[in-house]
């Protein structure tokens, strides 16, 4: 891909809400490693190009989303300098060229800054570095990490017996929700789960026309329409007792809420609470990859073989099984030896 100039309005971005992402302009960011996830925001509301005032790729993380908006014609440049970002006035016009960055003002092009644009090259370089970056830190420090979710989730209490034995679905936003919902759909029906939503997922969820019981997550990553049904229909948001931003947002929009012990992120804590809460098998439909620490800690250290991966059957029927997916992975989960999962 090769860049020449480009002029176009600016936005600032502020938070990484996507709601707030404008159509077809030049985003300025500050967001250091730009994930798969963060970069469809992007590539759903065609920007124009990608400026950012800190490193899109630093090469100590392994994440795709610079390559993926290269991929779908979205340069991607970083400020030399930090500070110069802000200097850039909101609905300017801007211009990329030479390595530098202009912006309008008074009827004449002023330079901001200079400009670094990740070539396709550089790219494969920094995404190799961090591959082998996050090998060597993960062998480092995977088994003192369970060492300590094993300890916090021996150690955590549970408020209630669990009170349901109805299933319970755990779903959270990643690359290829939108597609593996169309793929699982009935069989989410079939299940009749309680639904659990994280975060920003409610609005991928609207979209298939699914409705959730539960919303876990940081407030600012949930879209307008998320937090107004929150208040018209008494909704009670779930948050995790780390979270003091969320919290503290919830008591200025005068938010219900309630707050819930947890080992981690918000993933980790609905799966705290879902287990808690019914006696029947908890469900996930989440990119496995992207999983942290902590919820791998949490699954390999749970007795109870409860948790499930919706997303392997959105998988394998994508891949064509014939048989009933949820006979297979409840026939699979019941097996052991090589046919089995244990």
């Amino acid at each position: 891909m090769r860049v020449g100039m480009i002029e176009d309005v600016v936005c600032r971005l502020l938070t990484t809400n996507r709601e707030e992402i404008p159509y077809q302009r030049i985003v300025v960011i500050e967001e250091e490693d730009i994930t798969e996830l963060r970069a469809l925001d992007f590539i759903e509301k065609r920007t124009v190009a990608v400026i950012n005032a800190r490193a899109s790729l630093t090469g100590r993380k392994w994440h795709q989303g610079v390559k993926k908006l290269i991929a779908n014609h979205i340069p991607v440049f970083d400020l030399v300098h930090r500070g110069d970002v802000k200097q850039i006035q909101q609905n300017r016009k801007v211009r990329v060229k030479n390595g530098a960055l202009h912006i309008r003002r008074s009827g004449k092009w002023e330079m901001l800054g200079q400009i670094k644009y990740y070539d396709p090259e550089r790219v494969e370089r920094l995404i190799e570095s961090a591959k082998q970056k996050e090998v060597s830190e993960k062998q480092r420090t995977v088994e003192q990490k369970l060492v300590h979710m094993g300890e916090a989730i021996r150690s955590m209490k549970f408020a209630n017996e669990p009170t349901v034995d109805r299933p319970i679905l755990i779903v959270e936003r990643y690359a290829n929700i939108l597609r593996d919902l169309t793929i699982i759909k009935k069989y989410i029906r079939k299940l009749a789960p309680i639904i659990i939503a994280v975060n920003d997922i409610v609005p991928d969820l609207r979209k298939r026309s699914i409705k959730p019981d539960i919303v876990f997550g940081e407030v600012k990553l949930m879209d307008a329409i998320t937090l107004y049904e929150s208040v018209h229909e008494n909704r009670t948001l779930h948050l995790a007792k780390e979270d003091t931003a969320s919290l503290m947002e919830a008591e200025k929009r005068e938010l219900s809420y309630r707050i819930h012990e947890g080992v981690g992120s918000s993933m980790s804590t609905a799966l705290l609470y879902a287990l808690q809460t019914t006696s029947g098998a908890v469900w996930t439909l989440t990119d496995r990859r992207v999983i942290d620490d902590s919820e791998m800690g949490l699954l390999f250290l749970m007795e109870e073989k409860r948790i499930h991966s919706l997303t392997s059957i959105a998988s394998l029927l994508g891949a064509g099984l014939r048989e009933d997916p949820l006979e297979w992975i409840k026939n699979r989960a019941l097996m052991s030896g090589a046919d089995g999962w244990y």
